[in-house]
């Protein structure tokens, strides 16, 4: 940590762990431990300076709604067995502690990644098809957000290569911007 008033600023190690992807929420910090016998979700109560491991799982794009966090299953083992997609679990230590978290979305062969929520509405990226996906926590549903949009078509250039040549004279590069009418 770091104070934020002071003008000469120190810094105090809170937590001596290798962490990933942490977030805050209400006097917790919630992160991936990246630990030599296997990554895990935990949770370190600023206050009362307590750690205590959520999940077996490692995540990446932590995210809260109301009392769960939500993340994206990035664990070898436990991704192989229960599968990949995104979980969540009870934020408290004492609900789903020390287990996997429950599967919510089952991700594409592809994967999933850049979670996100918007407090009732989870946002992620599916790789399958490249889809923008919009999950409604409140019964499930999801839509991908930009179904029909279509790519703009690259512009064409107005000729094609008919012996172009590039020349150089001091420090400068003269050719025809085939993008630009020549």
């Amino acid at each position: 940590k770091i104070s934020t008033n002071e003008t000469e600023q120190t810094r105090t190690i809170v937590l001596n762990e290798k962490i990933n992807n942490l977030i805050y929420d209400s006097g917790i910090l919630y992160f991936t431990v990246n630990n030599l016998l296997g990554d895990y979700i935990a949770r370190y109560n600023i206050s009362s300076q307590t750690l205590m491991k959520l999940t077996i799982d490692a995540g990446s794009s932590l995210t809260i709604v109301g009392n769960y966090l939500y993340y994206v299953n990035v664990d070898l083992l436990t991704s192989a067995f229960i599968g990949k997609g995104i979980y969540k679990v009870n934020k408290s230590p004492l609900a789903d502690n020390n287990y996997s978290g429950t599967k919510v979305i089952e991700a594409s062969k592809e994967g999933i990644s850049s979670l996100y929520s918007d407090g009732s509405n989870l946002f992620y990226y599916d790789i399958n098809g490249y889809k923008l996906m919009k999950y409604k926590i409140s019964d499930g549903s999801s839509v991908n957000v930009l179904e029909g949009f279509v790519k703009p078509a690259d512009p064409s250039p107005f000729s094609k290569d008919d012996g172009m040549k590039i020349a150089s004279y001091e420090d400068a590069i003269y050719y025809l911007d085939l993008y630009d009418g020549r």
